[in-house]
């Protein structure tokens, strides 16, 4: 597993899972719109893949339509690199019967963007111990365990 130790003032890199986006479209207020506004400030900088992004669009089409507008702000302002990459069949098989096939993606992602820390909100299924402790290159973090590491980075200034 990757080290959190960072120079704070080296970029961060954070894939942004779908409900990250989508919650970040939904409230100013959460730890997800002030992830989305450390991008927006060049202190991190944050990936995401069509997956990702479509699943947090669409989830908005269908709950709250009238936050559509907002989220595709943010995704102009936070500025994300785009990661192309697909699960490949070494990942979907470590991963089976430990992910459903619908957030290989989100991993396949974070991989591909040579992320830092993986942040979602998913619990049911991301965020989940046996997922979290495999050998990946990131951390699997929600957004509250984001903000403690990247805090603890600037206390160190």
């Amino acid at each position: 597993m990757q080290s959190s130790k960072k120079n704070p003032v080296t970029k961060y890199k954070i894939f942004l899972d779908a409900n990250v986006w989508f919650s970040a479209a939904m409230s100013p207020q959460g730890g997800s719109f002030l992830i989305c506004r450390l991008a927006e400030a060049g202190l991190i900088q944050a990936f995401a893949n069509n997956h990702v992004l479509e699943e947090a669009e669409r989830n908005l089409l269908l709950k709250a339509l009238k936050k559509l507008n907002d989220y595709y702000r943010l995704i102009k302002t936070a500025a994300p690199k785009i990661s192309t990459i697909s699960p490949n069949p070494v990942l979907v098989k470590k991963l089976d019967g430990l992910l459903p096939a619908k957030d290989m993606p989100v991993l396949a992602g974070a991989l591909d963007a040579e992320a830092d820390f993986l942040v979602s909100l998913d619990k049911k299924h991301i965020l989940q111990p046996k997922l979290k402790n495999l050998d990946w290159p990131f951390q699997i973090l929600s957004t509250k365990e984001f903000f403690k590491i990247f805090r603890k980075g600037f206390k160190k200034l």
